[in-house]
């Protein structure tokens, strides 16, 4: 996608122009190359996924809140880094079907840039583990009193918004990455699930029928 010279030479804070201008600031973020700033969506990418991940879980009795909430920090980076590699890889790959002309380490940063909507929940997250762990641990609706209820269907509704406009922006980052539009990068996301999908239906099918 090309930006007037004017636009191309705005300078911009992704962690806030991703909500208003999110093509234009992965373009910034493809070009530029920061390592450091790489480094810091890694860790603060893999936070995220680890608090989210522990949700309705019960895993704050196996493990506790805090071990969780500090594990994160080292666990999260290295499960981004893992998570990315591979998803840059499928992305470039499934993406020359449409003619998509990504570099690996372009398809890199893209990705780790379209995951910022989603870093900005780890306060929420955190409050939420903090105020009511009951709430965000906890499997069973049923064992909510009524705040809880309350509050995990407010934060919840919160957490599934960011959640879709994350799928949104990491469509337009595949999109960006490879010259063509966010439906095709859309369509490079969807077409790894679907062939997931089928290939566990015939493994389902084959157990019961055998």
């Amino acid at each position: 996608m090309n930006y007037s010279k004017e636009s191309r030479s705005e300078r911009l804070n992704p962690f806030f122009s991703i909500w208003t201008k999110p093509r234009q600031t992965l373009r910034q973020v493809i070009d530029e190359n920061n390592s450091k700033f790489i480094f810091l969506l890694l860790l603060l990418a893999g936070y995220s996924a680890v608090l989210v991940s522990v949700i309705d879980t019960n895993s704050n009795e196996t493990l506790g809140v805090w071990s969780i909430v500090i594990g994160g920090l080292i666990a999260g980076p290295l499960i981004a880094l893992f998570g990315n590699l591979l998803g840059a890889g499928l992305s470039v790959w499934i993406g020359r079907i449409f003619k998509g002309t990504s570099t690996f380490e372009e398809m890199f940063r893209a990705l780790l840039a379209g995951q910022i909507p989603q870093i900005w929940m780890i306060p929420v997250l955190l409050l939420w583990i903090f105020l009511s762990p009951s709430s965000y641990f906890t499997v069973s609706i049923d064992e909510y009193s009524g705040g809880d209820l309350v509050l995990n269907l407010i934060l919840s509704s919160i957490l599934s918004v960011v959640s879709v406009w994350t799928f949104v922006v990491q469509s337009k980052a595949i999109g960006e990455a490879h010259g063509f539009s966010a439906w095709k990068g859309a369509a490079v996301i969807f077409i790894p699930l679907v062939i997931i999908a089928i290939i566990g239906l015939l493994f389902i099918i084959s157990a019961v029928f055998s």
